[in-house]
């Protein structure tokens, strides 16, 4: 585990990402229940990275009104997760998984101490609540939060659901060790392949 620290967004953290496998992205090669993904998603994703290796400059996907409104509310979001569980959580530019830098994560705070960190999504009333009743992990975010815990080696990880109006949802998630094998074993061979094709074609 190899941590950045320079600020989310910025033109550092941007130019740190190119080209790379994150985590906000690994639903793209394992399903929610852990199997590793086939279709056109994978190889899709391949191709966004190989292209961005080639040209140096990274595809932004686009931005929607409640992940605009999320990064504003992370700050006080974080806030309540701090308080709420008695951790401090560190911002972190990237971590990278080893001294390859070719797959990384930019969770919304660490604890080296405790071995955790927190990811925080603030998302519409209706979705918040959703989340609240669910009482678990969104299938939908189990690929970032296990794929945090993958890069970093830590054995959990918070997930929090956040709107200014309604109670904060908070949950403890604790380490899948066959998801993350799973996982692992898809990002070395994506990483292989994205290394030889960039070798081929960069030529």
């Amino acid at each position: 585990m190899i941590i950045e620290h320079f600020e989310q967004g910025s033109d550092e953290w941007k130019a740190a990402r190119v080209g790379i496998h994150t985590a906000s992205q690994f639903d793209s090669l394992v399903t929610p229940m852990g199997k590793v993904s086939t279709g056109k998603g994978p190889e899709t994703y391949l191709n966004r990275l190989i292209s961005e290796c080639l040209t140096g400059e990274r595809e932004e996907l686009p931005n929607t009104y409640w992940m605009k409104r999320g990064v504003e509310l992370e700050p006080e979001a974080r806030e309540t997760a701090e308080a709420i569980t008695g951790i401090d959580f560190e911002e972190v530019g990237i971590i990278y998984l080893d001294e390859s830098k070719q797959v990384g994560a930019s969770p919304d705070g660490i604890n080296v101490e405790d071995e955790t960190g927190l990811e925080i999504k603030c998302p519409s009333p209706t979705k918040h609540v959703e989340y609240l009743r669910s009482g678990v992990c969104p299938k939908e975010y189990v690929h970032q939060v296990q794929g945090c815990m993958a890069i970093t080696g830590f054995d959990s990880w918070y997930f929090m659901s956040y709107h200014p109006s309604i109670k904060p949802f908070i949950i403890k998630v604790e380490r899948d060790e066959k998801y993350i094998s799973a996982l692992m074993t898809a990002l070395a061979q994506q990483v292989q392949t994205k290394l030889d094709e960039v070798k081929k074609l960069g030529a």
